[in-house]
């Protein structure tokens, strides 16, 4: 079944409480939550915000900001898991840096598609200028708080028809860990971080290196066992393999060793 973390009841517990808008990401607020980094549980969670009278306002973005540091550190280990090093607190501090990949330092965001793009269907992610689009649009789109930054990142996103169906995404570990394992496999392998010129607000260009990873409601299936993933042709274990077709150049494929056959997920 894949990875599972342990507190992934208490993930859902939250996840169903979670109201479709957090509003913006504000330091004032990041203040007021910060309570949040101390807590372990989603009921610890709903305690401290009873005992400290937090605002309905400020309990929707305890929670939506408690979900996201919890996926977000489960993500990280399974960088980690998979060959990544995870930068020390105050390198996570001072320069933003989640980990590193072969000696380059990346920020790894867990995010949700976002609605003011323009396009909606998941597999538009597949094909490179879609992804570049939105790789701009992140950095471009970023909090202006005290995370505000131009790393190299590796964005996941996850996708879906609703707000709540994206979210739940987030907590597809199984597709995650799998998909994460396939990415850092092919850079292991002498694949290169998609090297990407994006723009802040004031017009300031910056050489980044950043790639997506397509979280994907319809591909879960896939990855409840992996092992039973056959190819339609020829009955074949599918190779997870990261595309290197200019097209689709670093989107994931399902594909057969014998005949190629392939699927996007």
């Amino acid at each position: 079944m894949g990875f599972v973390p342990d507190n992934i009841d208490q993930l859902k517990l939250a996840l169903k409480s979670m109201s479709e808008n957090w509003g913006m990401q504000t330091n004032r607020l990041d203040t007021k939550t910060k309570f949040i980094y101390l807590t372990h549980s989603y009921e610890e969670l709903c305690a401290i915000m009873e005992q400290n009278g937090l605002s309905q306002e400020e309990k929707a973005y305890a929670t939506h900001r408690w979900f996201n540091k919890e996926t977000s550190e489960i993500c990280e280990f399974l960088f980690k898991e998979n060959g990544a090093v995870l930068a020390s607190i105050e390198t996570n501090m001072i320069d933003h840096t989640d980990c590193f990949i072969h000696g380059e330092p990346y920020d790894i965001k867990i995010s949700v598609f976002p609605n003011k793009i323009t396009y909606r269907d998941a597999d538009n992610l597949d094909f490179r200028d879609r992804r570049d689009e939105l790789i701009r649009w992140f950095y471009m789109n970023q909090s202006s708080g005290q995370r505000n930054c131009f790393n190299n990142r590796i964005f996941i996103v996850c996708c879906g028809d609703t707000v709540y169906e994206r979210n739940y995404m987030k907590i597809d570990f199984p597709q995650i860990e799998m998909k994460i394992k396939t990415y850092l496999g092919y850079l292991s392998e002498g694949g290169d971080v998609h090297e990407i010129e994006v723009s802040s607000r004031d017009g300031i260009r910056h050489k980044v290196k950043s790639e997506i990873i397509t979280i994907k409601p319809y591909a879960t299936r896939f990855f409840e066992d992996p092992g039973n993933l056959k190819c339609p042709n020829y009955g074949a274990n599918y190779d997870l393999k990261v595309s290197t077709r200019d097209m689709f150049r670093g989107s994931i494929l399902c594909r057969c060793p014998k005949c190629n056959h392939y699927d996007r997920i």
